[in-house]
């Protein structure tokens, strides 16, 4: 139940500490690409920690787990800054309506993969 539960919660927390912080910046839109924490890095972090907790660093699905995780975070951070890129020149050569913000900045991350643990963490001790 906690490899299901725990990494749903720390999504939801992440959620609702996202949406705060949209309310006070010029965002509001939480459902849009990038901001304030990563919702991606919490969720496959705390996946990454309860496998880990409950499993062992040993176990296969680790392995499975964190080459996801990896993926999944270099997605947020790399990938999408280029899409990003490319959609504001075609937004200036075509006058087109991309979406030109669509990546994470470092510190996103960060703070997801971070909040992503502390919940894990502390949510595994009460479940």
């Amino acid at each position: 139940m906690n490899l299901f539960l725990i990494p749903l919660l720390s999504l939801f927390v992440s959620l609702v500490l996202k949406s705060i912080i949209d309310n006070n910046s010029k965002r509001r839109n939480i459902m849009k690409y990038g901001g304030m924490p990563s919702m991606h890095a919490t969720f496959v972090s705390s996946i990454c920690l309860i496998i880990a907790l409950e499993l062992g660093i040993s176990s296969p699905l680790f392995a499975v787990t964190l080459t996801f995780s990896l993926i999944v975070i270099s997605d947020s951070l790399a990938l999408r800054r280029v899409i990003g890129a490319q959609s504001k020149i075609l937004n200036r050569e075509h006058q087109t309506q991309l979406p030109e913000e669509m990546g994470h900045r470092n510190h996103e991350v960060i703070a997801g993969i971070l909040l992503g643990l502390l919940n894990t963490y502390v949510l595994n001790l009460f479940f």
